[in-house]
């Protein structure tokens, strides 16, 4: 293979399963993965630990759907409640969302 450092493998690796954090059905991808596992000097932990601002960008992702989500549903119940006053059952109601998105 032309990434014969043990650095580029490693980040040529990472990069698969930052690619598979996103798109894990990706035929293409998942074959690119299996050609790796048989290189050597490639350990199979480097192809299931994408890089860092990967996980940080699809986690800051999972947040933004998790508020939309709450703005579409929230919003509407939260002019007709006044228990807690608004900014609790805003608060209420997002920390709910935020737990389901992460499930």
């Amino acid at each position: 293979m032309f990434l014969t450092s043990v650095g580029k493998l490693e980040k040529a690796s990472r990069a698969v399963a930052s690619y598979l954090l996103f798109l894990p059905d990706d035929q293409e991808m998942l074959s690119n993965r299996e050609v790796y596992l048989e290189e050597e000097g490639v350990e199979a932990a480097w192809l299931r630990r994408p890089r860092e601002e990967a996980v940080k960008y699809r986690d800051r992702e999972r947040r933004e759907e998790a508020l939309l989500q709450f703005v579409d549903r929230s919003f509407k119940e939260v002019a007709e409640e006044e228990k807690g006053g608004v900014k609790h059952v805003v608060l209420e109601a997002f920390e709910k969302e935020v737990k389901k998105v992460r499930q």
